[in-house]
């Protein structure tokens, strides 16, 4: 009887100690996952904030203006009127 219970126990210590040892692996995975993932969220953050700034220095007035006064011929801009506003904001409300 002790024999059995003496083989019964090391088997059981045994399929716990496997056990345990695939879930310490599988932690350790997920932690490098999650590493992975955490930078990659990072750099996007980076490149979103690079972006903002990019787009903040493109349609800056000066910037606007100087490149309304360099293509105006070419485009054949003209300053708006206040009809223009009223025309195209009823246009839209009627689309929608």
């Amino acid at each position: 009887m002790l024999r059995i219970i003496s083989l019964l126990s090391l088997f059981i210590f045994l399929v716990i100690n496997i056990y345990h040892y695939n879930v310490s692996y599988e932690v350790i995975k997920l932690e490098k996952n999650n590493y992975i993932i955490e930078n990659e969220i990072l750099d996007e953050k980076h490149h979103q904030t690079q972006l903002k700034t990019e787009w903040a220095i493109i349609t800056s007035p000066k910037n606007l203006e100087k490149l309304a006064s360099k293509y105006s011929k070419s485009l054949k801009l003209k300053p708006i009127s206040g009809n223009q506003i009223l025309i195209n904001s009823k246009n839209r409300d009627e689309v929608n």
